[in-house]
């Protein structure tokens, strides 16, 4: 990395993006004009703004522990209803820039409601639920219209027209609904359709013809005409569809197993069109006509937005990244950040947008990542499926191609690590086979391919058994001639490159810790190996002799991660509570203590000229910070100048004998001190009372704010207390009852003013005794 352009400590910290979790799986509702979508993520609803989406809102509270089942938006954009497991429903005013409750009633369900769907006019809502029925509510009249009961779990819920209504099940039975009188009848069994032997997944209405296509997990799709019942067609999809979404055309889109989006021939019963959008499975689709775009929600929680006529990807946004494992800045000023999480393909963000794309190649998830200093558009990363692939970007498709791939690992490779220099480079990797392996990149290929299985593969030069136990990290010094790794053995081991030969050989151990080692860095001049490890304690190696020079304690869990910042005067701690610890090498002491995540911090990273900061870990959560040390010192330098001022206006004031615009004065200030300096001088000149009744109410309640304070302090309970008789005195009753929060303040006095009563009582008792023990006494003999 290019050194710290920055001369001062790192003092603070501030988060200037949050990347976190948009969508934990289950209903999604997008909007008409496709600008934003709502996605459950467990008690909360995510308002995400589909080009911008770390712009997302929250709408409810996670403190209420109420857990989402079904969420669904009325036709007209404004209406949201949620359902909860515990039986609650909320229906929610939308349409303004802060979501509002409308009302909130108990749903009479038996079980979760798993399905719900307004009709066309946003009159009625109807809720599906395990309980094998169907609820239909009037939105207008808040009250229940009709109670379905069916053959088993509801699995699927449409209005085909305002007075029509299909329900699917759960052991794919499918039944038509209508209502006879539409404004106080309920709904009568039409039909009961038994063309499916698995869960109906989705029912679409076709707009064009009338019909409704039925799809179901038993590999079919039917065509039916829901005025007589009739079946007219089957479509075979050959897989088990999840959902099904029909465009206006009367074109058909299916998502299933393969992770693949099909557009199909209804009449023709034909697949026109088909292309692979996720590795995984799919669980959702849906169609916006105004972007004329098809959203698909897959089963890892991502979501993709396709186009409609060409089914090319368009752009995705990660739901869930469950748990981070590595960061890692790519390009020349950093544009792209690359992240590895529980999942095998590896996420590249733009950093300006956060745009994300989603790069496959492993088969399993990928656990750490590397970027060379030499060459900030390749890529080294290893995952669960024992390889390691190095990646070169492609900064103008914003993607990454596959250069190499290293096989060999026996087990999953846990890091790996880019020589410094560009003349002999090499590639080392670790893992949980315990092996060290070195890799020459002498020979490495330009030109990139789009399959890991055209892939060339590098060959290893040394291979060396590194620990006992797990390998955990490996890091190569400045220099190229030494090489880190630390292990669950409880050792960091010092390793010689032979860059001539590209053979390895060990140098020396570094113990010290009573814990498995985490992570082990070199400093920016590699005299010094920083280890972080399991007991909680971040140790200082010396290169040359392998002595301790600093032992920092502080972390009261596992720390996970260490780099060196600041030009190497400063150590950045992570451990497994979410705590991030920034260390004065030469001091040993701590400089900042941040907050940063609710779990395990798996990754750090900095820019290249470390102005960003980058932590992510268990929590799903990727924080960006900027260092704002400058910016603090400037704010306090601002802060103090500013305090001088007012204590001179005060002072002035004061000397002037202004005495009343000096009390309003301090009291704009919100500075008890000041008022407090202000009140006393009143007092001694008996003119309290007059600045008093001159007040306006908001300067009142803040003069009565400053009174609880002073109120609880024995030093300063007088002034306190002759403010409060001035008050009383001068300002009527009625016009204190209108002062806001009146009553917490009148709470919050009165257990002070008692024990300051019963405390002068006592030494009033006190002094009588006294004055009757001194008229007693007499002068001995």
């Amino acid at each position: 990395r290019m050194p710290r352009l920055a001369t001062g400590s790192i003092r603070c910290l501030r988060q200037s993006r949050c990347v976190e979790t948009l969508f934990a799986g289950g209903d999604l509702a997008w909007r008409n004009d496709g600008s934003m979508l709502y996605t459950m993520r467990g008690d909360v609803v995510k308002g995400v703004r589909v080009d911008d989406p770390l712009q997302s809102t929250t709408i409810g509270s996670e403190e209420e522990g109420l857990k989402l089942t079904s969420i669904t938006l009325d036709d007209t954009n404004t209406r949201l209803a949620v359902a909860f497991t515990n039986g609650l429903m909320r229906e929610l005013d939308v349409s303004g820039v802060t979501p509002r409750e409308l009302r909130s009633w108990r749903s009479l369900h038996s079980a979760p409601i798993l399905v719900m769907t307004y009709s066309p006019l946003s009159n009625l809502l109807a809720t599906g639920s395990s309980d094998f029925a169907v609820l239909i509510w009037d939105m207008e009249s808040h009250r229940l219209v009709a109670k379905l009961t069916g053959p088993s779990v509801v699995s699927a819920l449409v209005f085909i027209s305002s007075t029509e209504m299909a329900v699917g099940y759960m052991d794919g039975v499918v039944r038509i609904f209508k209502r006879e009188e539409e404004e106080e009848g309920g709904f009568t069994l039409v039909h009961d359709l038994k063309f499916h032997s698995s869960r109906i997944t989705s029912i679409s209405p076709d707009q064009g013809t009338g019909n409704i296509v039925i799809s179901s997990r038993d590999h079919t799709a039917s065509v039916v005409d829901p005025k007589s019942g009739t079946k007219k067609n089957t479509v075979l999809l050959f897989e088990a569809c999840e959902a099904a979404v029909i465009v206006p055309d009367s074109r058909l889109f299916t998502v299933g197993e393969e992770g693949k989006i099909k557009e199909w021939n209804i009449e023709k019963s034909k697949l026109i069109k088909t292309e692979r959008v996720a590795n995984e499975g799919l669980e959702g689709v849906w169609y916006n006509s105004v972007r004329h775009e098809l959203m698909v929600a897959t089963a890892t929680k991502n979501i993709v937005f396709v186009d409609a006529e060409t089914l090319a990807v368009k752009r995705e946004i990660v739901g869930m990244h469950d748990e981070i494992f590595s960061v890692a800045f790519m390009g020349e000023s950093d544009e792209f950040l690359a992240v590895a999480s529980n999942s095998p393909e590896l996420k590249l963000y733009e950093t300006k947008t956060f745009n994300c794309k989603f790069i496959p190649g492993h088969t399993a998830s990928i656990v750490s990542l590397c970027v060379p200093h030499w060459n900030s558009s390749l890529l080294a990363s290893c995952a669960k499926d024992n390889a390691v692939i190095v990646w070169k970007l492609n900064a103008e498709k914003e993607t990454l191609g596959v250069l190499a791939v290293c096989s060999g690992h026996t087990s999953t490779p846990s890091s790996v690590s880019f020589s410094h220099s560009s003349n002999l480079p090499f590639l080392l990797s670790t893992g949980y086979d315990t092996m060290l392996k070195l890799w020459p990149l002498k020979n490495l290929p330009t030109k990139t391919v789009d399959n890991v299985d055209g892939a060339p593969h590098l060959t290893c030069s040394s291979t060396l058994k590194a620990h006992a136990k797990d390998s955990t990290c490996v890091d190569v010094s400045p220099n190229d001639s030494v090489v880190v790794t630390g292990g669950m053995d409880k050792m960091a081991k010092l390793w010689a490159v032979d860059t001539t030969s590209m053979q390895l050989g060990i140098v020396g151990n570094l113990s010290g810790h009573r814990r498995g080692i985490w992570d082990a860095r070199f400093s920016a001049q590699g005299e010094k190996v920083a280890t972080s490890s399991g007991d909680a304690i971040v140790r200082v190696f010396s290169v040359h002799d392998r002595s301790i020079l600093a032992t920092l304690e502080g972390h009261t869990s596992a720390v996970l991660k260490v780099i060196f910042v600041n030009n190497g005067n400063q150590l950045m701690s992570a451990d497994s509570g979410g705590i991030v610890r920034v260390w004065d090498v030469k001091g040993g002491v701590e400089d900042l203590v941040q907050e940063a995540h609710e779990d395990k911090i798996w990754s750090i990273c900095t820019s290249r000229k470390e102005e960003l900061y980058v932590t992510a870990g268990s929590d799903g959560r990727i924080l960006v910070w900027e260092d704002a040390t400058e910016l603090l010192q400037k704010e306090e330098m601002e802060r103090q100048m500013k305090q001088m001022k007012e204590v001179q206006t005060l002072e002035n004031l004061m000397a002037d004998e202004r005495y009343k615009d000096a009390l309003k004065y301090a009291l704009g200030l919100d500075r008890p001190h000041c008022a407090l300096k202000v009140v006393t001088f009143l007092s001694e000149k008996s003119e309290l009372a007059e600045a008093i009744i001159d007040l306006e109410k908001n300067e009142l309640l803040v003069l009565l704010q400053f009174t609880v304070k002073w109120n609880t302090n024995t030093k300063t309970s007088h002034p306190a207390q002759m403010v409060l008789q001035s008050i009383l005195l001068q300002w009527a009753p009625e016009c204190l009852l209108e002062i806001p929060g009146i009553g917490g303040i009148l709470a919050e006095l009165l257990p002070y003013t008692k024990r300051h009563c019963d405390r002068l009582n006592k030494s009033r008792q006190d002094v009588s005794l006294l004055n009757y023990y001194w008229k007693q006494m007499r002068v001995a003999n």
